[in-house]
């Protein structure tokens, strides 16, 4: 019995560990996010390195063996991302999405969602803020895909999705800009404005935006 009751003691203690470091996670965001809103990066960076010490060992997590993070810590880390993306912490915010997209897959999220899709978009924005070219068209071009492939089903465009379609299609132009290839970026930027017309209609408000 007193082995059983150890071991019930250490499951219940397990469990309201994991709870602490996901309050005290939530708690150290409020407090950066706060900072913010209120223009204050100089207070809100300690909240934003605290909370990045709270989740240095579940960054790198990919495996499935892996205790699988909840959806709602995942969430969290997605906002983290955000703070540091705020803060010009390219690198943080970078590995901080990309821990947000491993973890919804092992939640089962597949790639080809929205939620999924955002955070390419935006890691593909700071890959080109970094100079890192190849990273920033790979992310741009899983935009490109999931949402052209979107687009072409049958029905009206959903307009979100054609923004992040033109997001992301101006980013991958920008990045073959910065690379010397203007061949490839008139390309992406004539496609662009070729699909649009194709899904929007050529008298939608979109296209003059596009043609600027």
């Amino acid at each position: 019995r007193r082995g059983g009751a150890v071991l019930i003691s250490s499951k219940y203690y397990n469990q309201s560990s994991e709870e602490k470091k996901f309050n005290e996670l939530k708690k150290s965001i409020g407090g950066a996010t706060m900072h913010l809103h209120q223009s204050e990066s100089g207070h809100a960076t300690p909240h934003f390195d605290r909370a990045m010490e709270i989740v240095a060992g579940d960054i790198q997590k990919r495996k499935a063996d892996d205790p699988i993070p909840s959806e709602k810590y995942v969430d969290l880390l997605d906002q983290l991302g955000n703070i540091a993306l705020t803060l010009e912490r390219y690198n943080e915010a970078a590995q901080l999405y990309q821990a947000t997209i491993d973890g919804l897959a092992l939640n089962n999220i597949p790639r080809n969602s929205r939620k999924i899709t955002e955070l390419f978009l935006k890691m593909g924005q700071i890959y080109a803020i970094v100079a890192d070219y190849t990273q920033a068209e790979l992310s741009f071009l899983h935009v490109i895909e999931v949402t052209t492939a979107e687009l072409r089903k049958p029905g009206p465009p959903n307009r979100d999705v054609v923004h992040l379609n033109g997001l992301a299609f101006e980013g991958l132009g920008k990045v073959y800009v910065s690379m010397g290839q203007t061949e490839n970026a008139l390309h992406m930027y004539r496609y662009s404005i070729e699909f649009a017309r194709s899904s929007l209609g050529p008298d939608d408000a979109h296209i003059p935006v596009l043609l600027s």
